[in-house]
């Protein structure tokens, strides 16, 4: 018998409404099996009321899941039950891109959805189809997640050597190459580098690929496989190694960092190095090497590969000079917008130790403003054309970003905050570091201070206690999941301005405002005029920091004595005296250990009351 329905066209209105709300939370939690049962029972012509997208993105998830089952169980599905769920898949996909691309949102999600299918339609030898995906991917930007635009790139790169098309993929292969800056993972530059090699060999470029097993050497990652790879195919080309070391043509530079590398290849090797005795010694000689090049040798510092295949590279001429050594460049392929704040104390003490050089910061356009009124650097477009970081005296990569990998690798004790950790990754050090001033630096514009006034007297707010309330955070795991509540408990005594970047269910009316769509730029001159501000873990935090605004800030899985330790105006909420295990320091990614669900146990414990207390507190510190 047919199934049932799900829904019929008079389903009332807050049956839809629970409906939506369900299938909500079951594709947050990450159960896209069930999202996907229940979305394929409403009819087809009543699905785009149930449609956002994080229910999109789970129904595609669980999509892909049943084709790759379906491919790798021991009595595969017959091929037309494959094309049927292949076009299952491609329908789902399309209606998240269109939802996306219609409302000028992309979330991760969309991102990963794409990059998963077109490995599944590789498989199945779509490749023309498996292109027009991920070119459509580079249109929506997938730049500004450097993990996954470095899986486009390699995937691309093979699909589009497997159809001949050899030139397109050398160029692509190259750019990525010549903008490892926008590349997070280390070890996936090694790899575009190879598969770069490998096409311009087939190209006929032999100079050029010499050039690349060189530069592969000379990047700095820690997988020791791989650069034995790179040793064994310059041993190979050269035909010895005693070739190489002779010959004319190679720079003595490159002949030193080849030389480090083949004594680790030769004792991984040899009968002690298979033993263990050497190897773990050797090893770590070519990172030493890769090292002293890159930060003692800065001349010599990851050359553009493409100039490499046209010989050793010449001197710049006089006046060029000059100008190469007062520059200074930061990349940073991605936000957040608290991580970038909390640069700028560090950007400004690197100004003050260089005062006569212009530091270039390089950043995705869209997260430009929030350098509006700096004057510590200068912007450039980092998603624009290459930049020729040779041009450059000294170059701060951090988009391998230094915070994650120290809380990574100190983690649950984590001690230093991220306003410490990216002023050490610029050097600063010792006396500097501790008399800096380690508040993030914003500036609110005159126009923008009128934008406030201006909303101020629309809004009949002048005189009265007024708290802004960041409703989301960043990353959903950091939210407060009582928020609504709180936001009806702070309007007995205030306004209250919500500030929220998608739909929101606290609702607004009387003494709660909602300024409906504006900037950030705007969203932060109106905070800047609150008497205090009340937030998540997230971007509102660290602008409270910025201008000393009275903020009470709320945490769970991240220490708030850690995060809000240079910012005195702040006072952080947790529930540390009931739940030991905060702060655990987890991510997004990885679920609650205790409920083994993406909520945070620990925000959904802070009261109310806890919270309304704490902001009396520092409303009572402020007057």
């Amino acid at each position: 018998m047919p199934r049932e329905p799900f829904i019929r066209h008079f389903t009332p209105a807050a049956e839809i409404e629970a409906t939506m709300r369900e299938l909500e939370y079951l594709a947050y939690q990450g159960h896209h099996a069930a999202v996907y049962e229940r979305y394929k029972r409403i009819p087809g012509e009543l699905r785009s009321v149930y449609q956002n997208a994080s229910v999109l993105c789970s129904v595609v998830n669980a999509g892909i899941e049943r084709f790759k089952r379906s491919r790798t169980a021991s009595q595969p599905a017959d091929v037309a039950v494959i094309d049927d769920m292949l076009a299952d898949v491609e329908q789902d996909l399309d209606d998240l891109i269109r939802y996306c691309t219609s409302r000028n949102i992309a979330p991760r999600g969309l991102y990963e959805c794409m990059v998963d299918w077109s490995d599944e339609l590789a498989g199945r030898s779509r490749l023309e189809r498996t292109l027009d995906l991920l070119d459509k991917a580079e249109d929506l930007n997938i730049r500004s997640h450097p993990d996954l635009y470095a899986r486009l790139i390699l995937k691309k790169a093979e699909l589009l050597i497997g159809v001949g098309r050899l030139r397109e993929a050398q160029q692509n292969l190259s750019d990525a190459a010549e903008r490892y800056y926008l590349i997070l993972d280390r070890n996936i530059i090694s790899s575009i580098i190879l598969l770069l090699g490998k096409t311009s060999l087939l190209t006929g470029e032999a100079a050029y690929f010499k050039a690349l097993l060189f530069s592969g050497l000379r990047q700095f990652y820690a997988r020791s496989d791989i650069r034995r790879l790179f040793t064994g195919l310059l041993i190979k080309t050269y035909r010895s190694a005693f070739r190489l070391l002779l010959d004319r043509d190679v720079l003595f530079t490159n002949k030193a960092l080849f030389l480090f590398h083949w004594l680790d290849h030769s004792v991984h090797e040899s009968r002690l190095g298979r033993k263990g005795r050497l190897d773990r010694l050797t090893r770590m000689l070519p990172l030493a090497m890769v090292y002293f090049m890159n930060y003692v040798l800065w001349q010599d510092r990851s050359p553009q590969l493409r100039s490499l295949a046209k010989g050793p590279q010449q001197k710049p001429p006089p006046g060029d000079a000059a100008v190469t050594g007062r520059r200074i460049l930061v990349t940073r392929a991605m936000g957040g917008i608290g991580d970038l704040l909390m640069m700028t104390p560090g950007l400004h003490a690197l100004k003050v130790k260089y005062p006569d050089h212009t530091i270039h910061m390089a950043v995705p356009r869209k997260f430009a403003p929030l350098f509006n009124g700096n004057g510590d650097v200068e912007l450039l477009d980092i998603e624009s054309a290459a930049i020729d970081i040779r041009s450059y005296e000294k170059w701060f990569n951090l988009t391998d970003c230094p915070a994650a990998r120290i809380e990574s690798r100190t983690m649950p004790e984590v001690t230093l905050s991220r306003i410490d950790i990216f002023s050490r990754s610029f050097g600063i050090r010792g006396r500097r570091l501790r008399t800096m001033e380690k508040h993030p630096r914003y500036f609110v514009s005159d126009e923008e201070r009128r934008f406030q006034e201006d909303f101020w007297k629309q809004n009949k707010l002048a005189g009265k206690t007024v708290i802004g309330v960041q409703l989301q955070a960043a990353e959903s795991y950091r939210d407060y999941p009582h928020m609504a509540d709180l936001v009806r408990t702070l309007a007995q005594d205030a306004a209250v301005l919500l500030f929220h970047s998608e739909k929101t269910d606290v609702p607004a009316g009387g003494s709660v405002i909602d300024p409906g769509p504006i900037t950030l730029r705007q969203a932060f001159a109106l905070s800047a005029a609150c008497s205090a501000i009340v937030a998540p873990d997230s971007a509102f935090v660290h602008f409270a920091g910025a201008l000393n605004i009275p903020c009470v800030a709320l945490y769970g899985p991240i220490d708030g004595s850690v995060r809000t330790r240079h910012y005195p105006a702040t006072v952080y909420v947790d529930v540390r005296n009931v739940l030991r295990c905060i702060p655990c320091w987890r991510n997004e990614i990885i679920p609650c250990k205790l409920t083994n669900m993406r909520d945070s146990a620990c925000m959904g414990n802070i009261t109310v009351d806890a919270v309304t207390e704490a902001v009396k507190g520092v409303l009572r510190e402020r007057s």
